[in-house]
């Protein structure tokens, strides 16, 4: 079946494994704090317009939430990056202002819907990488329900921090697929 979508010339997805998502968050929780700066200036170097878009539009958000988005986008890169055979271009402002308002869009049918009944198969309408979305709702989730330091997100901000780790999501889905050689 999937020469037959190959030689139709359908885009084949390429879905990216929770095991490796798990296996990055894993990763991370080791790096030093004497290597953080030194990672997101490495970030930085590979995506500076993404990483200014999360960490600017995630700044106004109210105490540690910028902190979080920060942690949760470079889990996002690295996974990209270590799932990536090639190397990725930097993702331009004009592709992520395109996916903002897509995935604004895309994001209106949750506004409302309890968060326990988003499951895996709307994780799936929603995304090309369901295992890295999955694991940014767990992330958010567990930084609320942290039994010592729970962070205060207000819905609205929860719902915007969403949106724009989405949409780091999807602009670093289309990168890889670029460098990988697939139309995006």
């Amino acid at each position: 079946m999937d020469a037959e979508r190959i030689a139709e010339g359908e885009n084949l997805v390429s879905e990216i494994e929770a095991s490796a998502v798990d296996a990055t968050w894993v990763e991370v929780e080791k790096v030093p704090d004497s290597r953080i700066q030194a990672e997101m200036a490495r970030v930085s170097r590979d995506q500076p317009e993404l990483l200014t878009f999360i960490l600017g539009s995630a700044e106004g958000m109210g105490p540690g939430v910028s902190e979080l988005a920060g942690l949760i986008f470079f889990v996002i890169w690295r996974v990209f990056r270590g799932e990536t055979r090639g190397k990725m271009k930097p993702v331009t402002a004009a592709a992520i202002q395109r996916k903002l308002e897509q995935n604004e869009r895309d994001l209106i049918r949750l506004d409302g819907m309890d968060p326990q009944a988003i499951d895996e198969a709307t994780i799936a309408e929603l995304t090309r990488q369901p295992a890295i979305f999955g694991s940014m709702l767990e992330a958010i989730a567990s930084a609320q329900e942290d039994e010592n330091e729970p962070l205060e997100i207000s819905p609205e901000d929860k719902g915007s921090l969403i949106l724009l780790l989405k949409t780091a999501i999807d602009t670093l889905d289309d990168a890889r697929d670029e460098a990988q050689g697939k139309t995006a």
